[in-house]
């Protein structure tokens, strides 16, 4: 086992025992990520941040179903997978889009300070609209190519671990995962002709 896998499996056992604040250590490790995952698949803060809660409420509640042969990480996206499924898939949510307008000059050289290498205006705004696009095409995927997108290009996890997440065999992750990418294509090319 991981050193990390070992210190969840202590923790967990701990909480088990009647130390109910131990979880805190699960929360604080593993907040990041849950919210980054939420994020992706709802594109709205407040009900990425009312989602991540709700996650860590259940697996404190349904602690005693973590099998310790799994990453936490794994076990606590899959508890994402399922509220997101069951309470949000119906639900139209509005697309979000940040813009970053600059960087920190701190540690910039002299020079680099003064050479504006930033896209212009009118480029920033094209791509913040085809960003915007790009997601807007995500979004309308059917909630499992969505979760599968978003799990292996957002989230880093392998075809084994998406498998374990959704509960599904390796191949259909692939073949799901091959659908998507052809589907984000085909409507990204369109986009590329727009633009021409």
């Amino acid at each position: 086992m991981e050193c990390n896998v070992i210190n969840d499996v202590e923790i967990i056992e701990k909480v088990k025992e009647g130390n109910p604040e131990e979880f805190e250590k699960i929360i604080t490790k593993y907040s990041k990520m849950v919210y980054s995952i939420a994020y992706r698949l709802l594109r709205d803060a407040e009900e990425a941040r009312d989602l991540s809660q709700d996650v860590f409420l259940r697996a404190f509640r349904f602690i005693n179903k973590y099998n310790p042969e799994f990453k936490m990480s794994t076990w606590l996206v899959r508890i994402a997978y399922n509220l997101y499924k069951d309470r949000f898939k119906t639900k139209k949510v509005h697309i979000v889009n940040q813009i970053s307008f600059g960087d920190d000059d701190s540690n910039k050289s002299y020079e680099e300070q003064f050479i504006d290498g930033s896209p212009r205006p009118d480029e920033k705004i094209e791509n913040a609209v085809k960003s915007e696009y790009i997601i807007s095409v995500i979004n309308k995927l059917p909630v499992n190519y969505k979760m599968v997108i978003t799990l292996y290009f957002w989230g880093d996890h392998s075809y084994e671990e998406i498998a374990e997440i959704m509960e599904i065999p390796v191949g259909t992750v692939k073949s799901r995962l091959k659908r998507a990418k052809n589907y984000l294509l085909e409507n990204y090319s369109r986009l590329l002709e727009k633009w021409k």
